[in-house]
């Protein structure tokens, strides 16, 4: 019952010339809210190519993660973690790869 009334709510307001929340705008939202709770920060990053993530969260002691809405990108054709220390490149059983840096002729 609660969904169709949101429905209806939703279908009224487009009527009255409002637009349906974008979702990733909604999910950005949220991720802002998680940010300030944990003293953390959202960038955008975007290279001269074009490539971007949607979201980079970034921790105050450094530590950071990309977020990429998959429904605009399609799936990742691979998932890899670049690591500082290490002499061999391997894929996990989940199937993410783990490369050192040495790897990639750093």
């Amino acid at each position: 019952m609660a969904a169709k009334g949101r429905t209806e709510r939703l279908q009224k307001a487009e009527q009255n010339g409002c637009k349906r929340p974008n979702r990733t705008v909604a999910v950005v939202r949220d991720l802002h809210v998680v940010a300030q709770a944990n003293d953390a920060a959202l960038l955008q990053f975007r290279d001269s190519n074009g490539v971007e993530a949607d979201v980079i969260l970034q921790m105050t002691d450094g530590r950071w993660g990309a977020i990429i809405d998959t429904r605009r990108t399609g799936p990742p054709s691979f998932l890899a973690v670049i690591v500082g220390i290490g002499r061999w490149a391997y894929r996990r059983p989940g199937g993410v790869y783990v490369v050192p840096l040495a790897g990639l002729g750093c």
